[in-house]
């Protein structure tokens, strides 16, 4: 589904097509959004973002995608239809805003994905009163395939206003790097450490972002372990790439968390721009390697981000 709600555990199977902010990434393994830049989103790929003033993270526009962010924080019971229908009322409200106040240059984008979402999203849980059991056992081809994967033009809205939100507002990830390929074995003992820390993902999703258990998880032996012993079995064409990150998780990300108290909620609503750019790996010191670890781990190890 629409790729800017976090892609929570609870919800992956019929909400990731319509999911429009990119979610809470925790550790190396996480997923993103791309720091490149061009003149505009007519003259650009729809993955990379137009330029922007750092000043623009201030706008009414960011505002809304963090805290869009800090609602995402809290999951909810896709079994239960008042609760759907609860949640895709504040999405809606959340994509309205969105839309109302996008810049320029992601005007026609979230005017695409508002249609969308009104038009197609939005009637087809109200056919199946927001009961996601009753979707998947009733739904069309059509539906199914509408409630699995978004179309073409809206995918890439999406991953061109991803990319303007991590380059003006500071909030997500570099997208996997485009123009690497790799290859390798899934079954890796780099490839399992990557799954503990996407495991680790999942965890703090899974507890609602709560400050005691996001430290317990992310400074936990198993979180350490994985992502020192990823270090030191990476793969040569990305080790130098996985040794920084590491190393930046370690030296900035933790200790800039731990300086939070690891309160994601405080964190995204009143951290600095260059704070959330550590956060978010989209600093510029690690934004290229982190991009090239990413893919490794998508195109080999054989699972797409959690976050």
């Amino acid at each position: 589904m629409f790729n800017h709600m976090s892609d929570h555990p609870a919800r992956r199977r019929t909400v990731a097509v319509f999911c429009l902010l990119v979610g809470v990434a925790l550790l190396a393994t996480a997923c993103g959004d791309d720091g490149r830049s061009s003149e505009s989103a007519e003259a650009a790929p729809a993955t990379a973002a137009p330029k922007a003033a750092a000043s623009e993270a201030e706008s009414d526009y960011c505002r809304n995608a963090l805290e869009w962010q800090v609602h995402e924080l809290v999951p909810f019971d896709e079994s239960d239809p008042a609760a759907t229908e609860e949640y895709f009322g504040d999405f809606v409200a959340f994509v309205d805003e969105a839309t109302a106040s996008a810049p320029g240059e992601l005007a026609d984008g979230w005017t695409l994905v508002s249609d969308t979402v009104h038009t197609v999203l939005v009637p087809i849980l109200e056919r199946y009163d927001y009961d996601f059991g009753r979707a998947h056992a009733e739904a069309t081809p059509e539906e199914a395939a509408l409630l699995t994967e978004p179309p073409p033009e809206v995918a890439a809205a999406q991953e061109h206003n991803k990319a303007y939100e991590a380059l003006a507002c500071g909030v997500g990830q570099p997208l996997a790097a485009e123009s690497e390929s790799f290859t390798g074995p899934a079954d890796s003992a780099y490839c399992d450490a990557s799954r503990v820390l996407a495991g680790v993902v999942e965890e703090v999703q899974s507890s609602s972002a709560q400050p005691a258990d996001v430290e317990s998880l992310l400074t936990s032996d198993d979180a350490i372990d994985a992502l020192t012993s990823g270090a030191e079995a990476a793969p040569a064409e990305i080790a130098d790439d996985v040794t920084a990150v590491t190393a930046f998780t370690l030296d900035r990300k933790l200790p800039l968390l731990e300086e939070w108290s690891f309160d994601f909620r405080s964190f995204l609503l009143e951290a600095s721009l260059e704070e959330r750019a550590v956060f978010y790996y989209s600093d510029p010191s690690i934004r290229d390697q982190f991009a090239r670890v990413l893919a490794y781990d998508q195109q080999v190890c054989g699972y797409e981000p959690t976050a």
